[in-house]
């Protein structure tokens, strides 16, 4: 329910900047709706003389000291299994949230002592697309993204094309396999730049959804005893049904399958190789000979360095939400938040201060939204500044 009300609080406050998006007007129009007391509340936080007067609080009120509040009445609550009323934290948490936002778009005192409005010049970072590279296994090089509908033959295989997805005919590579001598195994790869994602429909049905900075590397037609992809980066993959294994090869783990959907993800630059499942069961095996097997809402993950490999029970809703749309982090480092939003948006992070990589935050994103509306929230905790040159973020 907390997760529920910090995207809440973090709507509120977005209204106050009109960056709402229509999906989100929507859900927040509906909470208002849902009871008397949410529309009072909102109200309340609306109300022009409130405003302004959150603004003049927010230059006295300590953001950083507020926000370690919060945690630990967080903590306590769950500690003791009682549940935080949304008023209840509106009153330790949304008020100043919200000044701190206001202080950006709303009024500011004069020397004169009058009253001017200030409007923050907006951050023009916008969301990734559907892009891609495909290269054939001649080497023909294909961009995928920008033609609405092209159809492709490769090893007697139809590739059909569109802007968002990738997909090979089953039906062709079944008729392949039904002969007595099956074709050499000819292999494509798909790579997805910064600020990308795209879509795959395999040979056999299996669908995988690829984010930012990945590439998979896969046959186009499935033989023999296996069903083997290799993989860099990220995916969430949605694997058709057989009895020929399923395989996903990256540097530290192979993830086998029958039938599931599962995220992996694999970025050469992170410590960690993570496989997260959210229905069926998969088997999760290292170089090293290490051997796990997974159940729904588990999650292996191997240090790379160390070569450890945990398994540990998560909310599967904070490892695939980029799938649907959304992108949600809870307690996680701000670098970490940082290197994931700047893969989707295409950008480039500085730590001026260093010390700030290691601060915890949790929110909740709109994938496909400006990233203005984060960064206003970031700053409003207090915790942290952030500056914004082109495409580079500055943090201090």
């Amino acid at each position: 329910m907390l997760e529920q009300d910090f995207y809440i609080a973090a709507l509120i406050a977005k209204s106050v900047t009109n960056s709402l998006t229509d999906e989100e007007k929507k859900e927040l129009e509906d909470w208002k709706n849902a009871s008397g007391h949410n529309r009072q509340l909102f109200e309340s936080m609306r109300r022009e003389e409130n405003l302004y007067d959150y603004s003049r609080r927010a230059a006295k009120y300590d953001k950083a000291a507020g926000w370690d509040g919060v945690q630990q009445r967080i903590k306590t609550a769950r500690r003791r299994k009682i549940y935080v009323t949304f008023w209840q934290y509106a009153a330790i948490f949304l008020l100043p949230l919200i000044a701190g936002v206001v202080t950006w778009h709303f009024t500011r005192e004069t020397e004169d002592n009058q009253v001017k409005t200030f409007i923050a010049q907006p951050v023009q970072i916008t969301p990734g697309e559907s892009k891609a590279v495909l290269t054939l296994g001649d080497g023909t090089v294909v961009g995928l993204g920008e033609t609405t509908q092209e159809e492709l033959t490769e090893s007697g295989v139809k590739i059909n094309v569109d802007k968002a997805e990738l997909a090979y005919d089953k039906k062709d590579a079944e008729a392949i396999l039904a002969k007595a001598t099956p074709e050499e195994i000819v292999y494509n790869k798909i790579d997805i730049p910064r600020g990308g994602e795209y879509k795959l429909r395999l040979s056999d049905g299996s669908l995988v959804h690829l984010n930012s900075m990945s590439s998979l590397r896969y046959p186009v037609h499935f033989s023999g005893e296996t069903r083997e992809v290799e993989l860099t980066g990220e995916a969430f993959f949605e694997v058709s049904k057989s009895q020929t294994p399923f395989i996903v090869k990256t540097k530290g783990v192979d993830i086998r399958v029958l039938g599931t959907t599962f995220n992996v993800s694999a970025y050469p630059e992170n410590h960690y190789t993570q496989a997260t499942l959210v229905t069926g069961s998969v088997r999760v095996d290292t170089k090293e000979g290490g051997q796990i097997m997974l159940k729904p809402s588990q999650q292996a993950e191997l240090d790379n360095q160390s070569h450890e490999l945990v398994v540990r029970q998560v909310d599967v809703t904070f490892y695939t939400s980029w799938v649907s749309g959304k992108i949600y982090f809870k307690d996680e480092r701000l670098e970490d938040i940082m290197n994931t939003l700047s893969r989707w948006y295409d950008i480039q992070v500085v730590f001026a201060d260093k010390s700030k990589k290691d601060l915890r935050f949790g929110c909740n994103l709109n994938r496909y939204e400006d990233i203005a509306p984060f960064l206003e929230l970031l700053n409003a905790t207090g915790r942290v500044k952030t500056k914004v040159q082109g495409h580079e973020i500055t943090i201090y």
